[in-house]
């Protein structure tokens, strides 16, 4: 999902959307390009209802890496804080963590219906985790 800004870059405010849905990241970075957001909160905006929520809770969110499945139910974020990295799935209506999957130290890429992780460390090399019908990782 493109993420861009609200008036002349760098804003004070970045919007996505997706099926009625808005996502509003806060920046208070001022120096281009502006490619996260490190300070919370993370706003989701249903234009029918205007029904709101809040994700106050993260590390620095990734901004070319914000994703939304089909029905815009499910919001997945990649975040890191220092040498950790998640892909965190957040349930829309409630703004609530429902899945986190660490991709510390690995190259990661959503395809349909799946997410395929490649350590570079580790026991494993390469994982693919199904997304269930809610677009959830299932067996990790």
């Amino acid at each position: 999902m493109a993420i861009q800004p609200v008036g002349a870059e760098p804003a004070e405010q970045y919007v996505g959307s997706a099926q009625g849905v808005e996502f509003r990241f806060h920046n208070d970075k001022r120096e281009l390009p502006v490619s996260v957001f490190p300070e919370p909160p993370l706003e989701v905006v249903h234009s029918s209802t205007r029904q709101a929520c809040e994700i106050k809770q993260g590390g620095v969110w990734v901004r070319e890496h914000v994703y939304v499945n089909r029905d815009a139910s499910v919001l997945v974020t990649h975040e890191y804080s220092g040498s950790n990295d998640a892909l965190n799935f957040y349930n829309t209506q409630t703004c609530q963590r429902v899945a986190s999957l660490d991709v510390s130290g690995a190259r990661w890429a959503i395809q349909p219906g799946a997410i395929v992780v490649r350590r570079l460390t580790g026991n494993w090399a390469v994982r693919h985790l199904k997304l269930n019908s809610a677009c959830l990782p299932s067996g990790r």
